[in-house]
């Protein structure tokens, strides 16, 4: 089916670790296509686009003077076999992102991706840097020992067995000399910046990475700097472990997540006390876990910038004029589209796509043109000079080329408007990408730099269509005031469909449409999705009401119902379009854009209440907060002003002379015990004034003060020094080991952690309690099945529960049982800390449900 065979090549590959491929071709030419179900157009916008001539467009590298003798294809075909073949100097696989073919490259980011992940991990975010840092490529080198061969999951060198877990864990392996990058991969990283300058003719270099990547770029700068390579630049991400050295006049960035669960922020700022240098910008972003976020990818490019400037007109960007800003807010809605198709690949599945498209559709064809990445377009020429350009995403049909043509022949004849059908991909997961491809590839679409566009999506299409249009406002102004109407042909609105147990709507129409800022024109169409009713309401009178509201609102300037279809059918001279649609489209063509109305509050509702909130939900949730409601402060007081009150009430008490005794007898202590004094000092020392601003008492309140002394100290630089020092006073660098432990709440229920549920009696349940054991019945909510585990009481947390299951089930991670309740169409997760309580029947018995793993 046309869906299934797209292809969509999104970034170059290029392979010094073999010779030469089936065809025979250098390896070094062949460009290699990723997942198609979330794959953003990685080549340039405005370079090769099939296949084939993106094969010609890929230049050859050079190869390396040490990389004499390589192993040819053949039977040794494991490939962590076939890298103990590969000479030390030989230069990573590397995937390019960046600039046009062809157009001159004036600055260089090469980034290393982290441990145990996909070679092609860091794409998203090498396609927003893309956009932030024009004339730059993206060097993406994929790390050469393969520790997961179903999944690709790769790693720059074989750690010890043993993942470290804690501070203490990566304090022992650094003693031990177990964080060091072995000598040859250090010298391949080498011989890949040696490539990489080559290649680029010395552009000016910037060094970084994420997690392990970044621990082989900082451990590599002295063979960098022997070998005459050192970049203008270094940035370490979540991975400062040890110190190093920085060379003479190489500058570094340093950013840390706060509340980052694999490397302890704790760890970042005692290596950076230690090397204590000048050259070094550290940061810590409070509510960033281990990942890369959006605000990260805006500071790496302020530091290129900054160190690596490049003058406005001397660019080859045929968007010179963009401005920073722009750029910033292009690039947070590439990451945010990424995101969004990753989340939708699931509903890619025929079991989905059969009720919204024809599964065996027939597209454009090879002959159409293409945009980069490969998306299929035909256009239709008006006679005469053309006034401008409708984009047109066609329906559920048989053909597209054939049920396409009536109606863009009838906008020809009628308006004098060219008609660019575009054959989008007909996946879930697609539909923003594609919309978003066409937006940034606009000119070719139109052939034209200024022409006015109408957009006009029908049935399905108007998932792509809305898409393009509420995406659009934080695209430069320039493309923004190109778009002059959205046409919703037969379209939908809220699509629900069963989903296991649930009804879902990913795509969500409604929800995007409400952020559209242009004129909109209603098109009652005949779709087979248009007669799609949703709790009883049709499609038309549910986008009708929207947009009427919208109206009133003046979220949009003006708004045309239709109650007809687009193409109106006579027999005496066929098809023509409808005089009401001819009339919307002129009206809007003749009036002032609706991005010069908006000014300079164009896209600020999007992004702050789609691209900002998204960004923050993308963001790692740190395990220990799991099920933990965030506080709310009461009534009366802002949250800074009230946590300013609460920090000044607890640095008098850390000033006590038995606060000092007990903290130096808790960092005295060893192990766990250390934890339960520290944990006893936690309760009577904060929990008194927390409860009084409306924390919730015991292990649940000191949890959610931290989560809203991290957040809120995120916007308020006196808070956060606040926030440090509090830390420092009652050491509460140890909560989240205490938490994740289990010795938070089992020493603030009173109970010693040695009777907790890590200590499994009888059928799998907890040992020890005076009374009677409770069974509880556990059923997955989602995959079915039920077991049955014992806890000691009804005093037993919930916490002793996923322990008692966790125990049962063999299950090392405490993430993957996960104890709920159901609100309405909502699943919500119970907190660690709350006791059975009235869940248990006079029978001594409970019931509970649960999502994370199968109970197998």
């Amino acid at each position: 089916p046309h869906r299934a065979t797209c292809r969509f090549p999104s970034a170059l590959m290029f392979d010094f670790d073999e010779l030469d491929d089936e065809e025979g071709r250098p390896a070094a030419e062949v460009p290699v296509a990723p997942r198609c179900a979330a794959a953003t157009t990685l080549l340039a916008r405005g370079g090769g686009s099939d296949l084939e001539a993106a094969e010609a467009q890929v230049p050859v590298a050079p190869q390396c003077s040490a990389t004499a003798a390589l192993p040819a294809r053949g039977a040794g075909s494991d490939p962590e076999t076939a890298e103990t073949q590969v000479s030390p100097l030989t230069p990573f696989k590397c995937r390019l992102v960046g600039p046009a073919t062809g157009a001159a490259v004036r600055r260089v980011l090469v980034l290393l991706h982290g441990w145990r992940v996909s070679g092609d991990d860091l794409e998203s975010e090498a396609e927003a840097l893309r956009i932030l840092l024009p004339d730059t490529v993206v060097v993406l080198p994929e790390a050469p020992v393969l520790l997961d061969t179903e999944h690709g999951l790769r790693s720059w060198w074989t750690p010890r067995d043993a993942t470290p877990e804690t501070a203490e864990d990566i304090r022992a392996l650094r003693r031990e000399g177990l964080l060091r990058a072995p000598e040859d991969t250090r010298q391949r990283l080498v011989a890949t910046v040696g490539w990489v300058l080559r290649k680029f003719d010395g552009a000016p270099l910037f060094l970084g990475g994420f997690s392990q990547g970044s621990q082989l770029v900082a451990q590599s700068l002295a063979d960098l700097s022997r070998a005459q390579l050192l970049p203008r630049g270094v940035v370490v991400l979540s991975g400062l472990v040890e110190a190093f050295k920085l060379p003479v006049g190489v500058r570094c960035l340093v950013l840390h997540g706060g509340q980052d669960s694999r490397v302890p922020v704790d760890i970042a700022k005692e290596v950076a006390a230690e090397m204590n240098s000048q050259s070094m910008k550290f940061e810590v972003l409070p509510r960033l876990g281990h990942e890369v976020s959006d605000q990260e990818l805006d500071m790496i490019a302020a530091f290129c910038n900054e160190h690596a400037p490049l003058s406005r007109g001397g660019g080859s960007d045929a968007s010179a004029h963009i401005s920073d800003e722009e750029r910033v807010r292009a690039a947070k809605l590439a990451r945010y589209v990424k995101r969004m198709s990753e989340g939708l690949s699931v509903y890619d599945k025929d079991w989905y796509m059969k009720h919204l498209c024809d599964l065996d559709m027939r597209g454009l064809g090879d002959d159409c043109q293409t945009l980069p990445g490969g998306l299929r377009y035909c256009i239709h020429k008006a006679a005469g000079s053309a006034r401008g350009t409708v984009l047109l995403f066609h329906g559920k049909v048989r053909d597209v080329r054939a049920e396409t043509s009536s109606l863009a022949a009838a906008y020809a004849r009628a308006l004098a408007l060219d008609v660019a059908v575009v054959d989008y991909r007909q996946s879930a997961s697609c539909f923003g990408l594609d919309a978003q491809t066409c937006l940034e590839c606009l000119e070719q679409l139109t052939g034209s730099a200024t022409g006015l566009v109408i957009i006009h999506g029908t049935g399905l299409g108007s998932a792509c269509a809305i898409h393009m249009a509420m995406s659009a406002q934080v695209m430069p102004a320039a493309v923004d005031r190109r778009l002059r109407l959205l046409v919703l042909d037969g379209a939908f609105g809220a699509l629900h469909m069963n989903v296991g147990c649930t009804t879902k709507d990913p795509i969500a129409n409604d929800s995007k449409l409400a952020y559209v800022r242009m004129p909109v024109c209603l098109v009652g169409g005949d779709d087979p999705l248009f007669g799609v009713t949703t709790n009883g309401e049709t499609q038309w009178s549910a986008l009708s009401d929207l947009c009427e509201e919208m109206l009133k609102d003046k979220r949009i300037p003006s708004l045309a119902q239709i109650s007809e279809t687009a193409l109106l059918r006579s027999s005496s001279e066929g098809a023509s379009l409808n005089p009401e649609l001819a009339a919307a489209v002129r009206v809007a063509l003749d009036r002032l854009p609706a991005a010069a109305e908006r000014g300079q509050e164009r896209g600020k509702d999007f992004m702050t209440d789609v691209l900002d909130v998204s960004e923050e939900f993308s963001q790692e949730r740190p395990p220990e907060l799991e099920g933990v409601e965030p506080w709310r402060p009461p009534k009366g007081g802002r949250a800074k002003v009230q946590l300013e009150a609460i920090c000044e009430v607890l640095l008098k008490v850390a000033a006590s002379a038995q606060h000092a005794t007990t903290l130096t007898e808790a960092k005295a202590t060893a192990g766990a015990g250390r934890l339960e004094v520290l944990v006893k000092l936690w309760l009577g020392s904060l929990s008194p004034t927390l409860v009084a601003h409306g924390f919730q008492a015991g292990a649940i309140g000191l949890l959610q003060f931290e989560s809203a002394m991290a957040s809120t100290s995120e916007f308020f630089a006196d808070l956060k020094a606040l926030h440090g020092r509090i830390s420092d006073a009652f050491n509460l660098q140890e909560l989240p080991a205490a938490a994740k432990s289990g010795v938070l709440h089992s020493a603030a229920a009173g109970a010693s952690p040695t009777n907790s549920a890590t200590k499994s009696g009888a059928g799998g349940g907890v040992a020890g309690g005076a009374g009677g054991k409770v069974s509880v019945v556990v059923e997955h909510l989602t995959k079915g099945g039920s077991i049955n585990i014992f806890v000691d009481s009804a005093e037993s947390t919930i916490l002793d529960v996923r322990k008692a299951i966790m125990q049962k089930l063999e299950e090392a991670s405490i993430n993957k049982v996960k104890i709920v309740i159901q609100e309405g169409r909502r699943t919500k997760m119970i907190p660690d800390g709350e006791a059975l309580g009235a869940r248990v029947d006079k029978e001594g018995r409970a019931e509970l449900l649960m999502v994370g793993r199968a109970l197998q």
